[in-house]
């Protein structure tokens, strides 16, 4: 009986887990568990490869308005001084590149003066460092060259010593060879000679007719003639033997060459050490001339911008603020210009102390240099003339769509094209000398820019750290305020320019035109102004990712602009999160 209840209850325990199981995962034998198992294999192979293949964009976000690039601007003083010029006076039409305002700036010259008495008291003593160095280099080298000179001689008479015992070996061996062998015959001769003596001898004694005496005397004549045989025997060791001490003299001889090109190996060595040693200490002066030369550069370039405000577009002055005799304070405005239609320029500065040497310019990959003479500071008219000459030929256009217009110590370079192939000019080396061959400085920058006054963009204000990771050309989605729904239309633009500098809110003002709107921006915090481009198609209306709104863009539209800066697969977002749920 126990045994049939407790069959009963383990099938029906296994009869409720099979029905619940089923309720998970259908049977095998049902129509929906091959069409589940696909669907659910495509899914997890959709999310694997959206994981792993797909890009979640990384942006940063800013607030910005929609602007007119023309308008009222200020101009802001990005150094310290006190007004000792004014160039002008309002309701005039200036140029990009003109000076508004010189300046006595606080410091600079001094610093700038200093920098120079430096350099100059410094080259002396790098070249005086220079001509001992090369003098004591000098010194080692003829004193190496003297030791090799005596080393070659004294290994050309080894040289000649040993040709010389080669060739009297040579023939003191033939001659001692045919010596002993023309003894040896003879001997030989003398010795068959004496043998048929003594047979013949031998004879005559037996036959008595020689008496004792003669028989003894041809004996002894034999003995003599025995012993030399004997001695000749002895003469061919000998004669070996002297071969041999000739050979060793000659082994010796060759031993000492081997010991001179040991040693001359080992001076052409030294003189490579000194050499390299020479040249090691070279470039460690240049090195200090080098830094010498770029901190009296810098502080010249220093004390040329801080002595003057540019104008750094083309426009009507309205308005001046300061006047000779007031200080400036770096941010401050100093005046107003009324927007024109602006273009690209370039302004070539030659410091005003330079007398001679030369540029070189690049655009792209092609490259030409040009030479200051000394007639340099009393014309410019051929300086002018080569200039445009050789930036026509390297933008490969006619010389007469190139003009150059010289502004005292500054030439600004334009290209009368309707384009802006100019900005891509560059000045990739330069140096010039001043009276007292002391370096001076020289420079290219970009004046203007190439734009109507009518163009409308999004200026936006991005944190200084954020900033960091924009480039110009980064593509941006611009969503006016006034465009209220979660995914409402956004324009296409994409990144100008980033201002070189972090913007405070008199930049932004200067950059924007009026302080309320910059207030309306940018609020109290301080940031990098990025200019965006509004896209537009072939028939001049703004490209829109979605549905355009009914309310067209109009000029001081907040905005909130999304700027792409790179992406990242997702899996990299979502792995950091697992890794903190479970820490």
């Amino acid at each position: 009986m126990s045994r049939l209840f407790r069959k009963s209850f383990l099938l029906q325990r296994k009869q409720n887990q099979e029905s619940q199981l089923s309720l998970l995962i259908p049977l095998r034998n049902e129509s929906v568990f091959w069409p589940f198992l696909f669907s659910s294999s495509f899914f997890l192979f959709a999310l694997t490869a959206w994981l792993f293949l797909s890009e979640l964009p990384i942006e940063v976000e800013a607030t910005g308005m929609v602007l007119p690039l023309g308008g009222v601007r200020e101009i802001n003083a990005f150094s310290e001084g006190v007004v000792t010029s004014r160039q002008g006076d309002p309701q005039r039409v200036i140029e990009a590149g003109d000076i508004l305002l010189e300046l006595s700036p606080l410091g600079a010259d001094e610093n700038f003066l200093q920098a120079r008495r430096s350099y100059l008291e410094n080259k002396k003593a790098l070249v005086h460092r220079q001509l001992n160095a090369t003098a004591s280099q000098n010194r080692t080298l003829d004193t190496i060259a003297l030791q090799i000179s005596n080393i070659e001689r004294s290994k050309k008479s080894l040289a000649d010593l040993k040709d010389t015992l080669i060739a009297a070996a040579d023939v003191f061996s033939k001659r001692q060879k045919q010596s002993l062998a023309d003894q040896g015959k003879v001997l030989n001769k003398l010795m068959t000679a004496y043998q048929s003596f003594l047979f013949d001898l031998d004879k005559l004694k037996k036959s008595n007719l020689v008496n004792q005496q003669e028989y003894l005397d041809g004996l002894q004549q034999h003995s003599v003639t025995l012993q030399s045989f004997s001695e000749l025997s002895l003469r061919s060791p000998r004669s070996s033997l002297d071969r041999q001490r000739l050979k060793k003299d000659i082994y010796d001889l060759q031993m000492l060459i081997a010991e001179q090109d040991v040693k001359l190996i080992e001076l052409n060595h030294k003189i490579e050490e000194t050499r390299e040693a020479f040249l090691a200490g070279k470039d460690e002066l240049n090195l200090e001339e080098l830094k010498y030369r770029q901190t009296l550069l810098q502080k010249e370039r220093d004390l040329w911008r801080g002595s003057r405000i540019i104008a750094p577009y083309s426009g009507e002055l309205l308005a001046v603020n300061k006047t000779i005799g007031q200080g400036v304070v770096r941010g401050e405005s100093v005046a107003l210009l009324g927007m024109v239609d602006q273009d690209v320029r370039q302004m070539l500065v030659i410091s005003p102390r330079a007398v001679a040497g030369n540029m070189k310019f690049s655009y792209f990959s092609q490259q030409k240099k040009i030479t200051l003479d000394a007639n340099f500071t009393k014309s410019a008219y051929q300086f002018v003339y080569q200039v445009q000459r050789i930036v026509a030929d390297l933008i490969d256009v006619e010389p007469n769509l190139i003009s150059v217009k010289q502004k005292g110590d500054r030439f600004v370079i334009s290209l009368n094209d309707g384009s802006d192939r100019i900005k891509y000019l560059k000045l990739v080396d330069f140096d010039l000398l001043d009276i007292e061959k002391a370096p001076v400085f020289s420079s290219l920058q970009i004046i203007g820019d190439q734009w109507k006054t009518s163009e409308l963009v999004n200026i936006a204000l991005v944190a200084s750290d954020q900033a960091k990771r924009i480039t110009p050309g980064n593509g941006v989605l611009v969503k006016p305020d006034y465009v209220k729904t979660l995914a409402g239309a956004q324009l296409k633009a994409s990144v100008r320019q980033l201002s070189k500098l972090i913007t405070t809110s008199i930049e932004a003002e200067a950059l924007i035109g009026t302080s309320e709107l910059a207030q309306k921006i940018a609020g109290e915090q301080s940031g990098v102004a990025v200019i965006i481009d509004l896209k537009k198609d072939e028939n001049g209306r703004y490209q829109w990712d979605g549905k355009p709104p009914d309310i067209p863009l109009a000029i001081g539209s907040t905005t909130k602009s999304k700027i792409r800066v790179g992406s990242v697969p997702p899996i990299e977002v979502i792995l950091p999160l697992i890794t903190r749920y479970f820490e």
